[in-house]
């Protein structure tokens, strides 16, 4: 459940404020049970480094985990992701996603988090290559296509980022991420008004569903648009963020 609701907020099911306080809630009954499932240590890895941002709170859950079981796939992500990714440990995260996939080489997360990693370290090629292997593994798991199409946008390859995109949007139902990153590589090739209708979309779906004000910005970072802003019936100002591995 602690999972469940951490990753409801990922994914825009859930605003952070409402998901990640019952994910915590979950993770610590669990620990009341039983101090020693390496799972719900785990569970907060992700909870403590990606909501909370306390550094060494997350990594003790971490030691913790692995002290219960050093073969746990999740927790060796969580942290990569999660933890050494935020804390720019860049290396590290690579290594620990590496380890995870070999422990469970056929969760295509796993793998798709290494592809991730070679995208942040801007190594466009082996991200590339590896997430094209994930995708012959699991076609269907949508982060996959997220990463993917964001190394070919690096190359330029945009019909393929496209395809990507909108791969990864039909298997999410709608995931906002894969909106913003389409509409971001509509507006970095030039095709402006499709960026503006990809806003308009999002401004739709974030009266049915929680869609972060970060979605929006990378939009107007390919617009080129760094000023605040704010959409038609949006609650919040938009602040833009520029994400050094997106150029």
């Amino acid at each position: 459940m602690a999972d469940c609701f951490a990753l409801y907020s990922l994914y825009g099911a859930l605003s952070p404020e409402e998901a990640f306080p019952k994910a915590k809630e979950a993770a610590a009954k669990a620990l009341e049970i039983d101090d020693a499932i390496a799972e719900a240590h785990a569970s907060l890895i992700w909870i403590k480094s990606t909501y909370d941002w306390d550094w060494p709170a997350a990594e003790k859950e971490f030691k913790r985990t692995i002290e219960l079981d050093p073969n746990d796939g999740t927790a060796l992500n969580y942290y990569a992701s999660g933890y050494l990714t935020a804390r720019g440990r860049l290396d590290e995260a690579l290594a620990l996603a590496k380890r995870s996939e070999e422990i469970e080489p056929l969760a295509p997360i796993n793998g798709t988090v290494v592809g991730r990693t070679l995208y942040l370290q801007r190594q466009y090629d082996q991200a590339i290559e590896h997430l094209r292997k994930v995708v012959d593994t699991d076609a269907n798991f949508p982060q996959v296509h997220l990463y993917l199409g964001l190394a070919y946008e690096q190359h330029s390859m945009v019909k393929e980022a496209i395809a990507e995109f909108q791969k990864g949007s039909n298997l999410s139902a709608g995931d906002p991420r894969m909106a913003a990153a389409l509409g971001h590589v509509y507006a970095v090739s030039g095709r402006k008004d499709l960026a503006i209708n990809v806003l308009a979309q999002l401004e739709q779906l974030s009266k049915q569903r929680y869609v972060a004000p970060f979605e929006v910005a990378v939009i107007y970072v390919g617009l080129g648009d760094i000023k605040k802003r704010r959409l038609n019936g949006w609650k919040e100002p938009i602040w833009i963020i520029l994400l050094g591995s997106s150029g």
